[in-house]
């Protein structure tokens, strides 16, 4: 559901960036206020590992496939702010490294899946030991996303207005059921490890190992476009247009190695990094600077 450059018209990129500055600018100011501290590694491991499974795209139908989004599974895990911030992280480096999304409306994709995405995760977010409570949240939260995303396209295109509302719709809502099945699988099988494994290097070994293991499977990804995509090709949505930037690693793929299967892997794996070097740095900067004032804090009260 990634929107690429060019696709939305008049002022709706800079408006959305702004809601999208935002909305991140919150999100991190609540992370740092905040007196209960999710452990760095596991903010920059689950990150990541949202990171690699959007990189999973699954068959549909009518020709389509979709991608696991992630931020109700984030803020299950995570906390609402955490959440927030880490599926912005993971959206600007999409938009920065592997052009999947457009920088021009980097505001309007992270106003889409970090913030409006999120608004079923945050409501239901005191009852999500409740299984069928997550399913139905991480649900919505694709149908979320997929409204807002929806509402732009028809602003900048009033002539397909029904068109595409109802094509993003449908199709996105079979995208939510998957999104409901993986969330609550993977919540359930995280917490597991979490909350059962005591010895830490094993916990973080044990979900490493999980990443590598998907890691192998991402050359094998659907190749169909994902629900955004279908929509833009059927109504011609998008003339072809010289991109903004070169990307670094673009499409997930390195033009200088041939074998596709090795460039999709190294492209997953230079993902991963980046995505658990830049999430732990910035939650390392917001704590840091919060230890710092409560330490100066106590230092004058002595």
């Amino acid at each position: 559901m990634h929107i690429p450059e060019y696709l939305l018209k008049g002022a709706i990129c800079p408006v959305s960036a702004a809601v999208g500055i935002a909305g991140v600018a919150i999100a991190t100011y609540f992370v740092y206020k905040s007196q209960h501290k999710v452990d760095i590694l596991k903010f920059g491991i689950l990150t990541s590992l949202v990171f690699l499974l959007q990189m999973l795209n699954f068959p549909v139908s009518h020709g389509t496939s979709g991608h696991f989004l992630g931020t109700a599974l984030l803020i299950f895990m995570l906390g609402i702010p955490d959440g927030i911030l880490a599926m912005s992280i993971i959206l600007t480096i999409q938009a920065f490294v592997f052009a999947d999304g457009g920088i021009t409306v980097l505001g309007a994709n992270i106003f889409n899946m970090a913030i409006f995405g999120a608004i079923p995760a945050v409501i239901f977010y005191k009852h999500k030991k409740n299984k069928f409570t997550m399913f139905f949240a991480s649900i919505l939260s694709v149908i979320f996303a997929a409204f807002s995303c929806s509402t732009l396209l028809a602003i900048s295109y009033p002539q397909n207005l029904t068109n595409i509302f109802f094509s993003m719709m449908s199709i996105h809502f079979l995208i939510a059921i998957f999104e409901g099945i993986i969330t609550t699988i993977a919540f359930v099988f995280l917490n597991l490890i979490f909350e059962n494994i005591s010895f830490a290097p094993l916990k973080y070994l044990s979900i490493f190992g999980i990443i590598i293991a998907f890691i192998l499977i991402t050359p094998f990804a659907s190749n169909l476009p994902d629900g955004l995509e279908w929509v833009v090709q059927k109504y011609n949505l998008l003339k072809e247009s010289e991109p903004l930037f070169v990307a670094l690693i673009p499409e997930y793929s390195f033009n200088n190695i041939n074998n596709e299967i090795l460039s999709t892997i190294l492209a997953g794996i230079s993902g991963i990094i980046i995505t658990l070097f830049i999430s732990m740095f910035m939650l390392i900067i917001l704590n840091f600077k919060k230890s710092k004032k409560i330490l100066l804090k106590n230092q004058k009260g002595a």
